[in-house]
């Protein structure tokens, strides 16, 4: 909400933007088999959020935690994204796959669910 008075010109005007979980998607990635991934020194994985629709745009990326956990921050709110999740070894990517139905990897976009923000999401690679 927000509220104003008559305002004149040069005055000062002072905003208050706040950071909510409204504005974010975060989740636990697992490996093939299930397992909670653990990254080592010479892997990560990057985690790109699209907005939906297969011309949707790149939003932003974040890197996962060694512990396979990811927070997006800075989306729109009431607004879907696609996730895209890439590992990657020794600089080489080994896997790059988007977040399908009940969170599993899928190669194609088209094939891609949209996830609103202020959402957990489990995702796992598939094999």
């Amino acid at each position: 909400s927000q509220t104003y008075g008559p305002i004149s010109a040069n005055e000062t005007v002072n905003f208050v933007c706040v950071k909510s979980a409204e504005n974010e998607i975060s989740g636990v990635i697992k490996d093939e088999f299930g397992n909670s991934v653990s990254l080592s020194a010479d892997s990560k994985i990057i985690v790109k959020a699209y907005r939906s629709g297969n011309t949707g745009g790149f939003e932003t990326k974040v890197q996962a935690e060694m512990v396979g956990t990811f927070t997006i921050e800075g989306l729109d709110a009431g607004k879907t994204y696609q996730l895209k999740f890439i590992f990657i070894q020794n600089n080489g990517v080994l896997k790059s796959q988007w977040a399908g139905d009940n969170g599993v990897g899928v190669d194609e976009r088209v094939d891609a669910n949209g996830f609103e923000t202020n959402k957990e999401i489990l995702f796992q690679f598939k094999n």
